[in-house]
């Protein structure tokens, strides 16, 4: 099954596992122990035969100081896939919507550039729209380096994390 949720910009990655029993046997464990980690997380997931998406829901109060932050998590929105190779492993496929990161990184962007245009002289403007790429550009390459580490340390956590399934 080819789950494809229409993410435009995405982060693919693979990892490749032993099939221990069997492959109907194995997966619902790994499906399994993917939702136990991905919900101890706060993320909804949503299991199906072979993948599990999952989604992030900033939650904004008015009591707390965390809003700011919330709105700027970048790791929000995913899925995860398993297939049967022909070397008889699991092939774990975790596909992550890069949407709110490049938005994190446009905005930032537009309001140094925005700051650029009150600037009174010409190098002042020149200046801050450099500046906003690089800032566009470092927070793509921080965003993406983040997300990776996150889908690495919930694929170690799954892998210690394997409920019984018979």
């Amino acid at each position: 099954m080819e789950n494809n949720n229409g993410f435009i910009f995405k982060l693919s990655q693979s990892k490749k596992i032993d099939i221990l029993k069997s492959f109907e046997i194995d997966s619902q464990r790994l499906i399994s122990s993917t939702q136990i980690v991905l919900q101890k997380r706060n993320y909804w997931t949503e299991g199906k035969n072979d993948s599990i998406n999952f989604n992030y829901s900033p939650k904004y109060t008015t009591h707390s100081g965390k809003n700011g932050i919330e709105g700027m998590k970048v790791f929000r929105q995913g899925f995860f896939e398993f297939k049967k190779t022909h070397e008889e492993k699991i092939e774990l496929n975790s596909h992550i919507n890069l949407i709110p990161l490049i938005s994190l990184a446009a905005l930032t962007f537009l309001f140094s550039c925005l700051i650029g245009l009150l600037s009174s002289s010409i190098n002042g403007k020149i200046g801050f729209i450099v500046f906003g790429l690089a800032l566009f550009g470092f927070i793509i390459i921080l965003g993406r380096q983040t997300i990776k580490y996150k889908i690495s340390s919930i694929i170690k956590e799954v892998m210690n994390t394997q409920p019984n399934i018979e």
